[in-house]
């Protein structure tokens, strides 16, 4: 039984130590480093890459980094999740409590991002946030109950 509890809790660290590394990444990413500007020939090698010109790719970039912003919180969510629901928390509150961490970082998110000469904050892009870690958390969610009826 020991056994099983150090197991237990070693998963339950682990867990956490994912959550604050992705939130951390998330909020690193907030700085001028991945201001629009930055990331642009990054984004037009990978259309480039999926066989798209330069001039064709142009008006997906604003798409791609909008898509950047709902998996990144998409991920977020489903960590907290998982960190939460291995801490004991019951499936609906535990992704409650997921969607107001990303809800949060979201917002301290776009406050950084607000105060750069090289970003802007942005209203939009916090629902984009939120829109990404709540599709994730219900699928993941709906996984959890699933398992749980017979």
């Amino acid at each position: 039984m020991a056994g099983e509890n150090r197991r237990s809790f070693v998963i339950l660290v682990g867990a956490w130590i994912a959550v604050v590394a992705w939130t951390g990444l998330v909020l690193g990413a907030s700085g001028e480093a991945f201001s629009a500007e930055a990331t642009r020939g990054l984004v037009y090698q990978l259309w480039s890459w999926l066989g798209i010109s330069r001039s064709q790719a142009g008006p997906h970039v604003f798409w791609t980094r909008k898509a950047a912003h709902f998996i990144e919180y998409a991920v977020l969510g489903v960590l907290v999740l998982h960190a939460l629901r291995r801490a004991g928390m019951g499936v609906l509150v535990a992704s409650a409590c997921a969607l107001l961490w990303a809800l949060a970082v979201a917002v301290g998110d776009e406050s950084i991002q607000s105060q750069l000469a090289s970003r802007t904050g942005s209203l939009r892009d916090v629902a984009i946030d939120v829109a990404g870690a709540t599709t994730a958390v219900a699928l993941t969610a709906q996984l959890f109950l699933a398992r749980k009826s017979p």
